[in-house]
């Protein structure tokens, strides 16, 4: 019987065009990463982390407490309730707090009869408030350019939210 000699050699793999597609990779990830900034909101808080003792005196047709709880309304007041009255409560959607938020800014101008009296607004949080509420409850008073601050709970709004 006859033997075949067989010219074994290995196989060659030309890697110059995977080469060339890391490189596109890299390059595409990199220009991808570098357009999509993350977006902060800017919060100020007290400079010894502290409680803020004294707030300025602001007329309470010019102030909206927002009061989140775990539900899935956003409840507020303007000025402080009379004895035994529950606050009103809105959704967090466009046609809810949104409209809500704006509402108040035109009642305070209109009340003031002037541009420069804008509305401040204190938000105010339980300790079983959803992160998500309080995400959505500021996102609504970014685009409303309003003015707010984050507020301890006092006895008077876990009165009103049926806490104590």
């Amino acid at each position: 019987m006859a033997e075949f000699q067989t010219n074994a050699k290995s196989p060659h793999i030309d890697m110059t065009p995977m080469v060339d597609l890391g490189f596109l990779l890299i390059t595409f990830f990199m220009l991808a990463s570098s357009f999509a900034k993350p977006k902060v909101i800017k919060m100020t808080a007290p400079a010894d982390g502290g409680h803020i003792t004294d707030y300025p005196k602001i007329n309470c047709n010019r102030a909206l407490t927002l009061l989140l709880d775990e539900t899935d309304k956003v409840k507020y007041y303007t000025c402080p309730l009379e004895k035994g009255a529950k606050p009103d409560s809105a959704d967090y959607s466009r046609e809810g707090l949104r409209t809500l938020i704006l509402q108040k800014q035109e009642a305070a101008k209109a009340y003031f009869n002037s541009e420069e009296k804008e509305l401040f607004v204190l938000l105010k949080a339980t300790e079983k408030a959803h992160y998500k509420h309080l995400i959505d409850a500021i996102d609504e008073l970014n685009i409303t350019h309003s003015i707010f601050t984050m507020a301890p709970m006092e006895a008077m709004d876990s009165t009103y939210l049926g806490l104590k």
